[in-house]
């Protein structure tokens, strides 16, 4: 079979996995679901070795582990269905053809919260949105191709929308991802994959690779070559050539409200000093609990979210961590109440 046909700019699209993998409530587990099994030594020395490299093969992990082959595949097929560990396909979103990230505070007037909450997650540039406690009554993170699509999100996309009253719009020039942040799977939405410029060509055959291992990442070139009906030579290329681009890479990513790391989330804007926002960022990376920091042009100077086991842990992050940073002037909290958006596929991706 011949698989030349590109795939044309901004219509390069990849669907996810199924999210009822996921949590079904937006922060917390069902009662309804089973807590996985305790960890012990060895998941977490597997955990740990995954999340370096996501396709490390069985074999690769019993001689690092010093478990036995069959031993470390019963390990990930428990913890895989213990919801635990997913294996999946994760794009650089700046490479993926985004030139803004944006973060937005809205307000809802002469309608309910949900109603207008629902429409603005229907939005193809909104990668995640929640309900929240504060100032505002959503928010949303954004992704957008180009300042004509930052203009129409600003005035016609939202504006469409009824019942939003204001909204301010918080534009990312730089960005870092924590390791836990990486690492962090949540799925709420469905959210469609867009990749509107990605940084090298792709064809039909690109793309339908990347839809197996957005499915499962530990699937392997001879399955996928059979599946596909190509040589598992082309998938091998063709998998090196994309990820030696930065545009996506394999990432063994965990639940984390089913291990008990995550069950209260928030999002922090922050006024500081511009003089030390560099110096603001790395130490607020370093912070447990931080996913993601991002330096913005706004009102702020910065946002970060922060995710905790509960809401005292929450808390704490913010008082005595955050708030602490010399040159943090001062901190508005976004508590998120119910998750309506969100999907983990894009993040800032080290080369």
């Amino acid at each position: 079979m011949k698989h030349r046909s590109r795939v044309s700019a901004d219509t390069v699209l990849a669907w996810p996995p199924s999210a009822d993998r996921s949590v079904a409530a937006a922060l917390g587990v069902s009662a309804a679901t089973p807590p996985p099994a305790p960890l012990d030594s060895l998941d977490s020395a597997l955990l740990d070795l995954l999340a370096v490299d996501g396709r490390m093969t069985n074999r690769e992990l019993a001689a690092a582990t010093g478990a036995s082959s069959a031993t470390v595949g019963s390990r990930i097929r428990r913890l895989v269905a213990d919801r635990v560990l997913i294996f999946t396909a994760l794009f650089d979103w700046e490479r993926a053809g985004f030139g803004w990230f944006v973060v937005a505070t809205i307000t809802v007037e002469g309608r309910s919260v949900r109603e207008v909450a629902n429409e603005v997650a229907a939005l193809g540039e909104c990668v995640g949105l929640a309900t929240v406690l504060g100032s505002a009554d959503l928010l949303g993170y954004f992704l957008v191709a180009d300042r004509a699509e930052l203009r129409r999100l600003s005035t016609e996309r939202l504006g469409d929308v009824r019942g939003i009253g204001t909204v301010r719009m918080d534009l990312a020039t730089d960005s870092t991802v924590t390791g836990l942040g990486r690492r962090f799977f949540l799925v709420r939405g469905e959210p469609l994959i867009r990749l509107p410029e990605p940084v090298i060509e792709l064809d039909d055959l690109d793309t339908r690779i990347v839809a197996e291992l957005l499915c499962d990442g530990r699937r392997s070139n001879r399955h996928i070559a059979r599946k596909l009906d190509v040589s598992e030579g082309a998938v091998r290329t063709r998998l090196h050539r994309m990820t030696d681009s930065g545009l996506f890479c394999i990432e063994a990513m965990i639940e984390p409200t089913a291990l008990g790391l995550v069950g209260a989330l928030a999002t922090v804007r922050i006024r500081a000093d511009r003089n030390r926002v560099d110096r603001i960022a790395e130490a607020a990376s370093r912070i447990a609990g931080v996913l993601l920091v991002a330096s913005v042009v706004g009102d702020a100077e910065m946002v970060v979210a922060i995710g905790a086991a509960d809401q005292f842990q929450l808390l704490a992050v913010i008082r005595e961590g955050i708030r602490m940073l010399d040159g943090v002037r001062s901190v508005e909290t976004h508590q998120m109440v119910e998750i309506v958006k969100f999907t983990p596929y894009f993040k800032r991706l080290d080369r």
